[in-house]
């Protein structure tokens, strides 16, 4: 069983980096050298611990973020590997804003890639200190001056070189650490050991710049040190330390170190930076908070372990053998098991009996957690990703994990009528498991959906059911959800009238129709004067008006933002009834409403694109050919070093359906973009003419 740890002996490290980097490999070098695993594993046999689901075997690539952790010296360093693929981006965010330090990982060949300016933002916006570990250095062609080279002009990254390679290539097998001044190289091959050695008299002159360089930037994070530099002194490894500590927790220092996960060189140089540089959780002392007793109103809650125990789960994972796991971080508090939790979000009492954590697809008991510390629960029936599980005494959500929305989409449709009832339930299931993922049933277009990041995205996913559940289904391009309102007043009446015998149907309907603001959604309201319509048959006029609602003039798509009056109208004390005014005030409502200037409407998404600054002519030019409307540009900074503007745009919906794919092409995947609904907006001529074609079509088939 795994001992609990303080929050000040706990750090949670993030592995990020381009798709292809080695990140996985790393992770399970990690777990090698902290005796947690026997060997490093491979892609190619499928036996990495971070792989371990089925497409992540057949595809061999990181689908999921995996959860691991090593033990070293009482600190226990919890990491999560995470996919490098564009489309995966739900999965990084949500770790990132889980960790509290990450790894980022570069390959010793290609340097700086398009995934790695993504991961770098997103570090930076969240202000999460890193260390840069570029791996891969046994491979041809490998070159560590060229790698820091190309962080600096790409990134503008401000690195301290902490460790540096004694060969590269097919030599390579140990490395230079800057502020100890030792060679570090393993015992033997394939080994977790290392040997500590006289730095190779061929290095000499160019660890001694490399070490000044390092001197230099430590003496600028304390005024002591400056004045010890600035009269000459040498530093040891603990003014070092010292020097760059604070500026590496600030973010104004980046570390930089190299090895080859592979052969788990470079490792233990990793780990013992992890431990001197990066924060523990007792670094982060408070946090927002909603008050749900208050309407939601902000708060801020204390991050210790006197408070009340909350968590926060950032991942959910469904095993069709194992079952559910929750994978959560304390928030504050202390967890021990055999405890009753409150879920705010969903106001249900969970029990938890055992608590664990992970390593790949592994649990492992713990006696207990404490507050800043992550582990997972097993079987939670009620609680999702991004719910809050609290103490009973408090009734509290802490909004930690905050994901963009999906931005494509299949309609998807099982092949055997047998198998409708299973495919919802399951994407259901996946729709509760990954926040990026949203499945619904569209009652205008008649199609239930699935949406994701992005193509591969929902590829992966839908392979992934049809291999576990054995279901076929079919996939399409899915239905625009539009709309039909009026632009101007009109009135018109209607009587229905029957007689058959006993009792007939007598209705008289005079409605008026209102266009209302965009957005405002459609009501009824009556000014009936002198009873001409009875009090008790006033409700079926709403209803027939709240049917008639449902199917438009132009292409029976729903009508919006329209207020029905009923002004007029005549009853007849035999044969009115109900009905008989629900039929009627749904004739009057087709009428008018033919007379009121029918239009269509189109869904409108706020869309920002994060584009590389190279690209920024061409992303403009395509919004105008999607029939978008550009709202400005902006970047981080007035100096924007990052070298990515913001483009704010107004797009039909329509027009995006395969932007992510599109957008990828266009600039060879450095951008991403982020879209959430606007507005309706009305259309005609050529557009609306072949939406009224394509409605037809889709009804006269149904």
């Amino acid at each position: 069983m795994v001992k609990k740890y303080a929050k000040e002996n706990i750090r949670n490290v993030v592995i990020l980096g381009h798709a292809g980097t080695g990140k996985s490999t790393l992770m399970d070098a990690i777990l090698f050298t902290g005796k947690k695993i026997k060997k490093i594993g491979s892609h190619n046999d499928g036996s990495l611990v971070s792989d371990f689901d089925i497409e992540e075997k057949k595809k061999k690539m990181s689908v999921h973020t995996a959860m691991g952790f090593v033990e070293s010296e009482d600190i226990k360093i919890n990491i999560i590997d995470c996919p490098g693929h564009a489309d995966l981006i739900g999965e990084r965010r949500a770790a990132i804003q889980t960790a509290d330090a990450a790894i980022l990982v570069l390959d010793s060949v290609d340097g700086v890639q398009v995934g790695t300016e993504k991961a770098w933002r997103y570090l930076a916006e969240q202000k999460i200190p890193r260390i840069i570990f570029v791996n891969k250095m046994d491979q041809e062609r490998a070159s560590y001056e060229n790698v820091i080279a190309s962080m600096e002009a790409t990134l503008h990254a401000n690195l301290v070189v902490a460790a540096i390679p004694i060969s590269e290539g097919d030599s390579f097998d140990g490395i230079v650490d800057i502020i100890e001044m030792k060679s570090m190289k393993q015992k033997s091959p394939g080994s977790a050991e290392i040997t500590r050695g006289e730095i190779p008299p061929e290095l000499t002159e160019k660890v001694q710049q490399q070490r000044s360089r390092t001197v230099e930037l430590a003496a600028e994070g304390d005024d002591e040190l400056i004045e010890l530099f600035l009269e000459g002194n040498d530093f040891d490894a603990e003014k070092i330390y010292r020097g760059i500590n604070e500026q590496i927790r600030d973010n104004k220092l980046h570390p930089v170190i190299c090895g080859a996960a592979l052969n788990g060189v470079g490792i233990q140089t990793l780990l013992h930076f992890i431990k001197e540089f990066m924060p523990s959780p007792a670094e982060k002392s408070e946090m927002k908070a909603l008050d749900l007793d208050n309407d939601g109103a902000e708060i801020i809650i204390k991050c210790n372990e006197k408070e009340p125990f909350t968590a926060v789960v950032w991942k959910t994972y469904i095993d069709q053998f194992a079952g559910k796991f929750s994978y959560f971080r304390v928030i504050s508090g202390e967890l021990n098991s055999d405890i009753e939790l409150q879920n705010t979000d969903c106001k249900e009492k969970e029990k938890i009996s055992k608590i664990y954590t992970m390593i790949g697809k592994d649990l492992e008991e713990v006696e207990g957690l404490s507050t800043g510390d992550l582990g997972v629960f097993v079987k939670l029936d009620k609680t999702i990703t991004t719910d809050t599980l609290c103490d009973m005494s408090r009734n509290i959500k802490v909004p930690l994990i905050n994901l963009p929305g999906p931005v494509f989409g299949y309609s998807i449709k099982a092949k055997e009528k047998k198998d409708e009832e299973k495919l919802g339930q399951i994407l259901n299931r996946y729709d509760e498991q990954y926040p990026t993922l949203h499945y619904s049933y569209n009652a205008e277009t008649r199609q239930s959906t699935l949406y994701g990041m992005g193509q591969l995205h929902l590829d992966i996913t839908l392979d992934e059911i049809h291999e576990k559940y054995n279901i076929e289904f079919e996939v399409s391009v899915p239905r625009i959800s539009y709309c039909e309102t009026i632009t101007k007043v009109a009135e018109a009446q209607y009587k229905h009238k029957k007689q058959s015998g006993g009792h007939g149907q007598y209705g008289e309907v005079y409605l008026r129709l209102h266009p209302k603001t965009r957005g405002e959604g459609s009501s009824f309201k009556e000014s009936i004067v002198g009873g001409v319509v009875p009090k008790n048959y006033i409700p079926g006029v709403e209803k027939g008006v709240n049917e008639a609602l449902k199917e438009g003039a132009v292409a029976r798509y729903p009508v919006v933002d329209v207020e029905a009056e009923l002004y007029d109208g005549s009853f007849h004390p035999v044969d009115s009834s109900e009905m008989s005014f629900k039929i009627a005030s749904a004739h009057a409502f087709k009428k008018a409403m033919n007379e009121a200037g029918p239009v269509l409407l189109e869904p409108i998404m706020s869309v920002s694109v994060y584009v590389d600054n190279q690209y920024v002519g061409d992303v403009m030019g395509d919004v105008t050919s999607r029939r978008g409307r550009v709202l400005g540009m902006d970047s981080k900074d007035e100096t924007n070093k990052e070298g990515i503007t913001r483009i704010r745009a107004l797009i039909p919906h329509a027009e995006l359906l395969r932007y992510s794919i599109d957008l990828t092409a266009l600039t060879q995947n450095k951008a991403v973009f982020e879209m959430e609904f606007s507005s309706y907006e009305p259309i005609s001529g050529r557009v609306a003419d072949k939406v009224i074609a394509d409605r037809e079509i889709m009804l006269a088939e149904e």
